[in-house]
């Protein structure tokens, strides 16, 4: 079975690679995003503010019930000031990876733009058109005529 590359099987459990949103309107996880690097990060949501620990608390908390695990068993590996974290949850790795793997295939391809939390759109859309635009009084076919006026 290949991995999505937002974590990573270990002896102990899995790492993961998350993105969190803290203050957000609402907690939940909201799919995936690429990084700076281009590495996909799983988005977390999370109500709760960045102080004193209560975001990373959010998360673990999110993260224990979407994955069916005690909250003892996630941990915080890195970045506990950053919004990119990893998460290390202990327990047997093959259950976690499905269980993982099934989270992210729930909404089908969450890496694309305009998707979890990429508050770019996924594309334009034209605009309708409409009426054309006035003429402007600088905008006129007799350039050649005002070419030195204004020019010092």
């Amino acid at each position: 079975m290949t991995e999505p590359s937002f974590f990573r099987a270990r002896a102990d459990g899995v790492e993961i690679a998350v993105r969190v949103l803290p203050r957000a309107g609402r907690e939940g996880i909201a799919g995936l995003r690429p990084d700076a690097d281009g590495r996909a990060r799983l988005v977390i949501r999370t109500t709760a503010p960045p102080e004193k620990g209560r975001a990373n608390a959010a998360v673990i908390a999110l993260l224990a019930k979407a994955l069916g695990v005690p909250k003892a068993a996630v941990t915080l590996a890195a970045g506990e000031t950053a919004r990119e974290k990893t998460v290390h949850v202990a327990g047997p790795p093959r259950e976690l990876v499905a269980r993982l793997a099934a989270l992210a295939a729930r909404d089908g391809d969450l890496t694309a733009p305009g998707r979890a939390g990429d508050r770019r759109p996924a594309e334009r859309r034209p605009r309708p058109p409409g009426p054309p635009a006035a003429a402007s009084a600088y905008a006129s076919d007799e350039s050649d005529e005002n070419e030195g006026i204004g020019r010092g």
